[in-house]
């Protein structure tokens, strides 16, 4: 459906979102050398919206001042599986830049919690903090770029200790029925999104710190689902 018998795609990529398409492609794909086309097209798009300013990816060339939390979600797991697969560790280095930068300016300092976007002209976050589904975004982002480092790269235990802290801090925030608010801190609509991706961070999050709380955690998410 998506890579034609050259191994390019069938519709050019024309926006960083099919990152994480590409990723899911390259994640289970028994042929890495037929996919490597459109692989390389994906990673282009990524560079070229590359900014300057900070070495952080654009999520829209309309906006290039502004980081927005999706993007961690849609291109980072790609960046590092991509950089892992064909050997280009400056891939795997523009993944951990972009998420250690949102880490640093775009979550509130006590809570963890991140905003929408960053203003990278002004210097501070821009929107809401605990938007659901940019929680999930980070989540993902976060969790599957680790999953794809190798265990001796030197950011891999300061990313595992990003996660273990973004897990203790984002359960706070899980209601007793088992789901998520669409916004958090407030009482609002449950929303399906963040509490389905909670389910498979913390899932994850249990299996690789052995922690029973996590498991719980996500077995509540798919109850509520």
């Amino acid at each position: 459906l998506f890579i034609n018998e050259n191994g390019m795609w069938t519709k050019e990529p024309e926006e960083i979102d099919q990152g994480i398409l590409a990723y899911g492609i390259l994640r289970s794909t028994t042929d890495i050398k037929r996919v490597r086309p459109a692989m390389d097209r994906m990673y282009q798009l990524i560079c070229k919206r590359k900014a300057k300013e900070d070495g952080c990816v654009q999520y829209r060339e309309y906006v290039p001042q502004l980081r927005f939390v999706d993007t961690i979600g849609f291109i980072c797991p790609f960046l590092a599986l991509y950089g892992k697969t064909y050997d280009r560790p400056e891939a795997v280095d523009l993944a951990i830049h972009q998420i250690k930068e949102y880490y640093k300016k775009g979550l509130h300092n006590e809570t963890l919690v991140p905003a929408h976007a960053i203003s990278i002209e002004l210097n501070f976050p821009l929107g809401i903090y605990g938007w659901g589904r940019g929680v999930a975004w980070f989540m993902l982002g976060i969790l599957d770029m680790w999953k794809e480092l190798d265990i001796g790269h030197s950011e891999y235990q300061n990313i595992c200790l990003m996660i273990k802290d973004f897990a203790d801090k984002m359960k706070l925030y899980q209601n007793t029925d088992g789901n998520y608010f669409s916004r958090f801190g407030t009482i609002s609509r449950i929303d399906s999104s963040i509490t389905a991706v909670a389910a498979y961070f913390y899932k994850k999050c249990g299996e690789i710190f052995d922690n029973t709380e996590y498991k719980n955690i996500s077995h509540n998410c798919c109850i509520a689902l």
